[in-house]
């Protein structure tokens, strides 16, 4: 089995959303706040973007403050990683929910980003469902293999090799 290495540091506290066009209203609901919207196509796809990345960011930190670890597999420096998410003591726990993400493109801690944006992170994110098993007393981990690639530069068969 690969090594895991678990990144260093003090708990995460809850975080923030932070997004300068949209906000999120009671814990749940991601709304666009009164700014001017994207005048271009690039601009959109960068808000998007950047509203993607905060929603990874606010679930991921959300998992750290409820008591996960983040662990890389093989090991934070490699190349090639894939971050995985672990509540204390999973290795020898009675009792283990393992959350495999399997969609192309999704993010560890959502299940689906449409539904973040539509009905709230509540029904978009794992983050609930992750709580009730830590209070039923589940270890738990959520793994997301569609994080773990690699482009290496001249490679054979690449498209710059």
């Amino acid at each position: 089995m690969a090594a895991l290495e678990e990144s260093q540091g003090e708990p995460a506290e809850a975080p923030t959303f932070m997004h300068p066009a949209y906000e999120l209203v009671d814990g749940d609901k991601i709304v666009r706040k009164d700014v001017p919207p994207p005048t271009s196509a690039e601009q959109d796809a960068e808000e998007n973007r950047t509203l993607l990345s905060e929603m990874v960011r606010y679930v991921t930190t959300t998992m750290l403050s409820m008591g996960f670890h983040e662990k890389w597999i093989p090991h934070e420096e490699a190349e090639a990683k894939c971050p995985i998410y672990c509540t204390e003591g999973w290795e020898s726990a009675p009792k283990l929910l393992v959350v495999i993400i399997n969609q192309v493109g999704s993010q560890a801690g959502l299940w689906s980003r449409s539904l973040c944006f539509s009905h709230g992170l509540k029904s978009g994110s794992m983050l609930e469902y992750l709580q009730h098993a830590i209070d039923a007393g589940y270890a738990v981990m959520v793994l997301n293999p569609n994080s773990n690639s690699v482009t290496l530069p001249g490679e054979p068969g690449s498209a710059s090799g």
